[in-house]
């Protein structure tokens, strides 16, 4: 079973000529242990793809799909479940060039979950359960 599973997702923006979408049916499965990276030009939806399963984009609107997340449909999920999950168990980290860790394997202490990474060429999201080191089970 994916520790994350993201299923057609689709997300529309209202702009002045009308509804715009901005990721149209993107599915994608992590299991525990695996890393997989999105690739894609500037503009082709990486971020808000990750954002939205947030709920990070107040001016977004979830057109279809599900992101279900240790059995939690995140696009459905009550606030105050996400503020448990954001950052406790899944966070994304922009990649800023002045700000980033330079290490590729950097880990955030005591988290668990999935890691996203973000910027123009990849999202890179780790399943951090059941990995050694910091951040891992009995690591806290």
């Amino acid at each position: 079973m994916a520790l994350l599973q993201i299923e057609n997702l689709s997300v529309d923006f209202k702009t002045s000529s009308g509804q715009f979408r901005a990721v149209d049916h993107v599915s994608m499965h992590v299991n525990a242990g695996e890393v997989l990276a999105v690739v894609g030009e500037s503009g082709s939806g990486k971020s808000v793809t990750a954002m939205s399963m947030l709920g990070l984009i107040p001016n977004a609107r979830i057109a279809g799909g599900e992101a279900i997340w240790k059995e939690v449909d995140l696009l459905q999920a009550r606030e105050d479940e996400m503020r448990k999950i954001r950052g406790g168990e899944i966070a994304i980290i922009f990649q800023d060039p002045l700000t980033a860790p330079r290490d590729g394997d950097h880990r955030i202490p005591g988290q668990q979950g999935v890691r996203l990474r973000l910027d123009d060429l990849a999202i890179l999201a780790e399943a951090l359960d059941n990995q050694p080191g910091p951040g891992g089970p009995g690591n806290d």
